[in-house]
């Protein structure tokens, strides 16, 4: 598929991440790095789905305040950067389809 393809070419910086945000203990250090996998997926994801939906999510109160990303296959917000705290903290920034 065209995003398996894309994701083989990107395969040692998205493999990279993944490492890091698997063997940090550092909750803040995992949100860093889980932020630049979804800056690196941004240009994955467009243009290679070739059915369903992904969704990109956005939190306003992200990295203090700056805000910030991720993506889902589902609507329903689950935020990532601050979990049960504010777990529907968020919108729906953009559908890839």
């Amino acid at each position: 598929s065209n995003l398996q393809s894309k994701l083989n070419a990107m395969g040692s910086e998205v493999a990279t991440i993944a490492e890091a945000i698997a063997t940090s203990d550092d909750v803040n250090i995992q949100r860093e790095k889980f932020s630049e996998l979804t800056a690196v997926m941004d240009s994955v994801l467009k243009n290679a789905i070739s059915g369903g939906k992904i969704f990109k999510h956005y939190c306003p109160m992200a990295f203090e305040g700056k805000g910030d990303y991720w993506y889902s296959s589902s609507e329903q917000i689950r935020n990532p950067y601050y979990g049960d705290i504010m777990l529907k903290c968020g919108r729906v920034e953009e559908t890839i389809q």
